[in-house]
């Protein structure tokens, strides 16, 4: 994370809880567990979740879902819809968590390069001498 993330996301969660409290949402600011702000939001049966934002989606998220995401550039309209599923309730069950663990690709030989010798855990393509 850069050192500008945090404050950034503070600013967009600090707005987007304004925006809540005009609506007469119950919203509390917070960090979680592993130091990450968000905006705790009660639902209409008394479901807490928390909503963040992601700022390489330019997101605000409450959950891994495709609904449960609005993108950041309209605080306005993210606070509405926030509010709208807050008032018809939260997703049954756990909160998800968006993940995007990419896997790694596996890297093609150059064509310079020597082929690769599976077996050779410990050889890093980089290893193979450009020219012999």
């Amino acid at each position: 994370m850069t050192g500008d993330a945090v404050p950034r996301e503070v600013e967009l969660l600090f707005r987007v809880n304004a925006q809540l409290n005009q609506h007469g949402l119950q919203t509390t600011l917070g960090r979680d567990h592993q130091g990450r702000p968000h905006v705790k939001v009660c639902d209409c049966h008394g479901v807490v979740r928390r909503v963040y934002v992601h700022l390489a989606f330019r997101w605000f998220y409450w959950g891994d879902q495709p609904d449960e995401r609005i993108p950041i550039e309209t605080v306005d309209l993210a606070a509405l819809a926030i509010g709208r599923a807050a008032e018809q309730g939260w997703r049954r069950g756990e909160q998800g968590e968006l993940r995007h663990d990419i896997p790694r690709p596996r890297r093609a030989p150059r064509p310079w390069q020597a082929p690769r010798d599976t077996a050779d855990d410990d050889h890093h393509p980089w290893d193979t001498p450009l020219l012999p």
